[in-house]
């Protein structure tokens, strides 16, 4: 696992150059207000997105590596027919009844001022079909591809469209989302020759027939409640910007959603962990391995939170000097910066908790976690944004992520007996409770 984490950390840094890139470069050029205006529209995307994948995201991780340890291979193209159908249906639904709201927003204002969100939620069935893609990809081990997709091929056609439109004097926010709609497109289609071609050298495919009366109830109920989980975690960590649009400004927008990228690069390698660790821990937690589990998640996490402890002491002791970098307007955000680098570095000492409720199968205790997030972001964000602005949606935001983490590496310890976080010690005992 370390080898495999060491490789994804290099591809990954590629991908983390690139997006810094694309931030900068939209922030330095085209100021806080066209950057909120671009912001806002992709939050409304990429909340779309993930809430429309329906939890078949997660599922796949896991009942893949299931499948392929119970000898049931034939089964994956099943699986994943079933879910790209779940997906697409869901995000149909959803993408559509609200685009067609922001829409109607447009026509009744006689205003253009929505349609970056009509085009935004439109889109939604493509972003969740590639996040679908993209987790299944990681099940399959191939967790190079699909970050060299995700995290190098979509960025860098983002960057190739915005040095076209700064080219021609046309880099405003509305028109850089479309660039970005365009690069998640393309993404999709390669990733979903990426996935049948992993199908066909499983020789998996022809198996799909023999089982077209297999029992869909347990994969339909588990994703019904990992889609829950997945809505209101993506609603905890998206709301910030979502309600800071509705409440502020795009200007202010533009200076939370600098803040909150650059903070957010602080958890790069952790997430890089959970996509691995996902179907291993599946495996792991099935086989009863516990102990080597155990091992594993200790080791690495000590040295995610060693590897990002200089980024956090630039973050806290020159926040200023680095949103200077990106505009003089941007310096107004250092607090925002300080207090959501301070949530990110709590979110990596607590580990890889959700992962883990994930391959365990307590959905039920993963979503219990991310209501506790979102209840207490939403009750901050309404009261501390119309007084304090994007300061306000900071210390919301940071005050769910930590409540959210905490419960659930709590339950992760009571469930499995595993410590998933930094604090955690070799000679533990380990229990588990059924």
């Amino acid at each position: 696992m370390l080898r495999l984490f060491a490789v994804s950390v290099g591809l990954n840094a590629g991908g983390m150059a690139l997006a810094f890139v694309v931030n900068f470069v939209l922030a330095r050029l085209a100021g806080p207000a066209e950057t909120g205006i671009y912001a806002e529209a992709l939050t409304w995307h990429i909340l779309l997105a993930t809430i429309g994948a329906a939890g078949a995201d997660r599922l796949v991780v896991r009942e893949i590596a299931h499948l392929q340890a119970n000898n049931q291979s034939s089964i994956v193209p099943l699986l994943v027919r079933t879910m790209r159908f779940r997906a697409l249906r869901w995000s149909f639904a959803i993408g559509g009844s609200l685009s067609m709201f922001w829409l109607g927003a447009c026509l009744y204002r006689n205003s253009l001022e929505y349609l970056p969100l009509v085009v935004a939620c439109a889109a939604a069935p493509f972003g969740s079909a590639l996040v679908v893609n993209i987790s299944m990809l990681h099940a399959f081990k191939r967790n190079k591809l699909a970050q060299f997709l995700d995290q190098l091929v979509k960025p860098t056609l983002v960057i190739v469209c915005f040095a076209f439109l700064w080219g021609i004097n046309e880099l405003a926010g509305d028109i850089a989302f479309v660039t970005y709609i365009v690069s998640a497109c393309v993404c999709f289609g390669i990733s979903f020759v990426m996935v049948d071609a992993c199908m066909q050298d499983g020789s998996n495919q022809s198996g799909a027939a023999a089982y077209s009366s297999y029992n869909l109830q347990p994969w339909n109920c588990a994703s019904t409640t990992l889609a829950w989980a997945v809505a209101v975690h993506a609603l905890s960590t998206r709301l910030d910007v979502v309600l800071l649009g509705v409440l502020s400004t795009s200007f202010d927008v533009g200076l939370y959603h600098v803040a909150a990228r650059i903070a957010v690069l602080s958890s790069v390698l952790l997430v890089l962990f959970n996509m691995i660790l996902g179907p291993r821990a599946a495996r792991m937690l099935a086989d009863g391995e516990i102990a080597m589990l155990q091992q594993q998640i200790s080791g690495i996490i000590r040295w995610i939170c060693i590897a990002t402890m200089p980024w956090f002491v630039l973050l806290v002791l020159f926040s200023q000097e680095i949103l200077g970098l990106f505009g003089e307007e941007y310096i107004a955000a250092d607090l925002v910066l300080t207090i959501l680098a301070i949530a990110q570095a709590i979110n990596i000492a607590t580990g890889p908790a959700g992962t883990l409720l994930n391959a365990g199968k307590r959905e039920k205790d993963l979503l219990a976690s991310v209501w506790i997030g979102l209840l207490s972001s939403v009750v901050l964000l309404v009261t501390l944004i119309p007084v304090y602005g994007p300061l306000g949606a900071a210390v919301a935001t940071a005050s769910g992520i930590v409540l959210m983490n905490v419960y659930a590496s709590i339950r992760v310890y009571q469930l499995f007996g595993i410590n998933p976080t930094v604090f955690s010690t070799k000679f533990m005992k380990i229990r588990l409770f059924n």
